[in-house]
């Protein structure tokens, strides 16, 4: 019965303790979606016990299984999972790529900069966007020339699929969140872009140098 199951893996959670650990991961391959998502939540909730066993759950053969690992790991917040989270990054699936990226941007850990600078290149549209919206969250300056050049990829020569314009609108937010006025020139250049067919981008650029200037009106 699904529904015991699910009401099993929420007490565990809640009892906190680490015995319950290893049976809970094993149950985020469960065949039910609910049992899934409360052994998930079970994992997030007992936290520091949990970290080195689900950083062993990212080679799991399932990649719903690694997801969650993932997700939880971010959930949790330790330090230790970071390495394994940047090697994520690499993963064929791009849903595992992208919840590595959730999780490396709540972590908050310097070392991710440089590769989730590396994933704005990478395969899958919203790869690249989440990478952009985590390097801007971050606030870490050396993403500022990497993102002008995603902005300036007019061409889409950096990002492929022909969806660079709507990577290069997540850079144009992410620079405005970081305040750099390195980006000032580039984000100038955007608000008279005649390649976006809609008012966002330009106003996205606008609101980005609002940012950078902390003026209230630009």
């Amino acid at each position: 019965n699904w529904n015991i199951r699910s009401s099993a893996a929420g007490a565990l959670g809640k009892i906190g303790d680490k015995r319950a650990v290893e049976p809970l991961i094993k149950t985020l391959g469960d065949q039910n979606r609910s049992v899934r998502n409360s052994a998930e939540t079970a994992l997030g909730n007992i936290g520091d016990y949990a970290v080195e066993p689900l950083i062993k759950a990212l080679r799991d053969n399932d990649w719903d299984v690694r997801r969650r690992a993932i997700k939880i790991l971010g959930k949790i917040g330790d330090k230790r999972a970071v390495e394994p989270l940047i090697k994520a990054l690499e993963y064929k699936d791009r849903d595992v790529r992208r919840s590595a990226i959730y999780a490396l941007e709540k972590i908050g850990d310097k070392r991710a900069v440089e590769p989730l600078i590396k994933a704005m290149r990478a395969r899958g549209l919203w790869v690249r966007r989440n990478a952009a919206i985590a390097l801007g969250n971050t606030g870490d300056k050396r993403a500022v020339e990497p993102l002008i050049k995603i902005l300036e990829d007019t061409h889409g020569t950096i990002v492929f699929e022909g969806d660079s314009a709507d990577v290069r609108q997540d850079a144009i937010n992410a620079l405005g969140n970081i305040g750099d006025k390195r980006a000032t020139k580039p984000l100038i250049k955007a608000l008279g872009d005649k390649d976006i067919h809609n008012e966002k981008y330009n106003r996205n650029a606008a609101n980005a140098l609002k940012k950078i200037y902390n003026r209230k009106s630009l």
